[in-house]
């Protein structure tokens, strides 16, 4: 049976979810410790402005992680392409540790407005290259790693780990500020021991797993289709070069259909990501206006805060996730998952928009839990369905590009929300959003529906050229979306 059939044992699976795993359980921790912790930050650093770190530095301090995010999305997925999947993986993680140790070692004491805005920025920005540098390469390695016939399965499942480490930082949270409520009562100062440890407790899976990253076999997708043409195939370098991984993209993207989909798949994730991150950067805001986070003091503000956290992300990121990783792409295929948990979401956001002012609390914080529990079950994972749009020479990279445009638009969205809110109001906000999801819905009109297709499918082309598939023993004859993979092809049309 050739390898790339075979199914992975349940040992290989625990082991391989213990090694990737990791990287999403990490980015999905972090991004609850980003928002949480400018909060705590607010409380010790700048007790001169209200115990509350003013707009544009708080967006600062956010926008320094997605800065590095982009960065490292598009230079790690682009060497992950050209040198190989091992050849990278695990180096990235040095960025995060790196980052993460220096953003605790923050000075007690003694520091400015702008030192503490600077030094946060500088290396949660050095935190960001690295989880982005993870992102492609995770991905892509759980696409690969899967078989012809699982590839969406066993990403969706490392996926699902990303929710759980945002689960995981709201409940550590809770358990930290329980821990330190006597001390935090007594003296507001020791908020530093809280948000420190709750960053950095982080690092205890990344450095149990760090090794056997550097130790990870290269995927066989990458063997088969292009490391195996590197080392036959005449009309191929003998060697990777970035140069020449350049032209392959460049030849392969010339393609009208190629550049279409790219176009919109990073169109539907630019948008879905001002939306779902315009509310989950800003989910603490979020919470005081519905009336959940606002306590008595400093402790009861921030604990209504985290459990507010725990709650949304229990009760609605969760369930999504669930449902949306186990059983709506394989029930009603992708794009019909991307299409209808965006229109409904959109249909969330204007029901949200037109109560906000009127509704009580309780009433607030479910449509907050609905709209979550949709958002996770559908539009989020159009991480999965990307990877099933190209061929293995160029995944990485451009899931790289497509990625990073959701974390430009996450700069916007931290940026915008709070200058938008003080306009135009939260029932504002969720009406552009609305809008935002109904737009990304229609790109889901430029993206081939890949449910049932195989990893060799996508390497001959047969996504884009449909006939192919039905007539492969006439066409083979003609060489493109051939026999012939696609590193194949397109380097040989690099040579002609």
């Amino acid at each position: 049976m050739d390898q790339m059939d075979r199914a992975p044992t349940l040992l290989e699976k625990l082991k391989f979810f213990l090694i990737v795993g990791v990287g999403y359980f990490a980015n999905g921790y972090t991004s609850v410790t980003i928002v949480l912790g400018v909060s705590m930050l607010g409380y010790i650093y700048f007790e001169d402005t209200g115990s509350a770190v003013p707009t544009d530095q708080s967006s600062t301090m956010k926008t320094g992680t997605y800065i590095g995010l982009i960065v490292g999305q598009l230079v790690f997925g682009y060497l992950g392409d050209t040198f190989g999947r091992n050849s990278v993986y695990g180096k990235e993680l040095i960025f995060f540790i790196l980052g993460n140790i220096m953003c605790i070692l923050m000075p007690w004491r003694g520091f400015s407005h702008s030192a503490v805005v600077g030094w946060m920025t500088t290396w949660r920005a050095v935190m960001g290259l690295g989880t982005g540098g993870d992102i492609p390469i995770s991905a892509t390695l759980s696409a690969e790693k899967s078989g012809t016939k699982g590839h969406a399965h066993m990403f969706l499942l490392v996926y699902f780990i990303g929710g759980v480490g945002n689960i995981t930082a709201s409940i550590v949270l809770v358990i930290l500020l329980a821990a330190f409520k006597k001390s935090i009562q007594d003296n507001v100062y020791h908020f530093n021991w809280v948000w420190r440890l709750h960053l950095g407790l982080i690092l205890v899976p990344l450095l149990l797993t760090i090794y056997s990253r550097f130790k990870m076999r290269e995927t066989i997708a990458f063997q088969k289709y292009v490391g195996k043409n590197q080392n036959e195939n005449s009309a191929l370098p003998a060697k990777p070069s970035l140069r020449s991984q350049f032209q392959t993209f460049i030849v392969f993207f010339k393609d009208p259909r190629h550049a279409k989909t790219l176009f919109a798949a990073t169109l539907f994730w630019f948008l879905h990501d001002i939306a779902s991150q315009g509310i989950s950067l800003n989910q603490d805001i979020v919470l005081h206006r519905i009336g959940f986070g606002k306590g008595e003091t400093q402790y009861v503000t921030m604990w209504n805060t985290a459990v507010g956290n725990c709650i949304v992300y229990c009760a609605g990121y969760l369930p999504g996730l669930f449902i949306g990783t186990h059983i709506l792409p394989y029930v009603i295929g992708r794009r019909a998952h991307l299409f209808y948990s965006a229109s409904l979401l959109a249909v969330i956001y204007a029901v949200w928009a037109g109560v906000s002012n009127i509704a009580n609390t309780g009433t607030l914080m479910s449509l907050f839990v609905l709209a979550q529990a949709v958002m996770d079950s559908g539009p989020a994972l159009v991480e999965y369905a990307f990877l099933e749009l190209f061929p293995t020479r160029v995944r990485a990279t451009a899931f790289g590009i497509a990625s990073s445009s959701g974390r430009l638009a996450s700069i916007i969205a931290v940026f915008g929300f709070t200058k938008l809110e003080n306009a135009i109001g939260l029932g504002g906000i969720l009406g552009f959003f609305a809008g935002i999801m109904a737009l990304a819905a229609l790109c889901v009109g430029w993206i081939p529906e890949t449910r049932n297709c195989t990893i060799d499918d996508i390497e001959k082309d047969f996504l884009y050229r449909p006939e192919l598939r039905d007539n492969s023993g006439e066409q083979n004859k003609e060489g493109r979306g051939s026999d012939k993979p696609v590193a194949t092809v397109v380097t040989e049309e690099i040579q002609a």
